[in-house]
């Protein structure tokens, strides 16, 4: 694995609590979320499986696509999570926001949970690759997606 201030692809997961949630719903939910960061850190998490991506073999105006999880979002959140932020020149970075659920995520099998986690990685690079193509920006996200679906088979 690379250093991690080198790595293209980061991730980052929140949840967010109701005021009106009983005790035994923040714990499930709390639950839910270490389950769901267990998918994103650890052994078989995709931080280690894309650790390697290292951002210089890229291009050099876009260091860190940050995949951001929003976990049980509220509904006046959604209305403020944008699929794609934009583009932060002083950082290079970016971040692409996942709505995460019970019906997107929870309730599927494992394979359906990898093929989610897949697809938005893969989506997200989609989206910055617009991005990119709009700003002009020196970065070859087509091979960064190339290697991500390779390494995510």
């Amino acid at each position: 694995m690379n250093d991690p201030d080198s790595q293209i692809i980061g991730f980052f997961s929140s949840v967010e609590h109701t005021y009106d949630e009983s005790e035994e719903e923040e714990r499930r939910i709390d639950g839910l979320d270490e389950e769901f960061r267990s998918y994103l850190s650890g052994k078989t998490g995709l931080s280690d499986k894309l650790g390697r991506l290292d951002y210089k073999e890229y291009g050099r105006d876009l260091m860190l696509i940050l995949y951001q999880f929003y976990i049980f979002p509220s509904e006046l959140s959604l209305q403020y999570i944008r699929e794609i932020e934009r583009y932060r020149p002083k950082e290079k970075a970016v971040g692409v926001s996942v709505i995460v659920t019970e019906e997107n995520f929870f309730n599927k099998s494992e394979a359906d949970r990898r093929a989610f986690l897949k697809g938005s990685i893969l989506h997200g690079l989609d989206l910055v690759d617009k991005m990119v193509k709009r700003r002009k920006l020196d970065t070859d996200i087509q091979r960064l997606k190339s290697d991500v679906e390779s390494i995510l088979r």
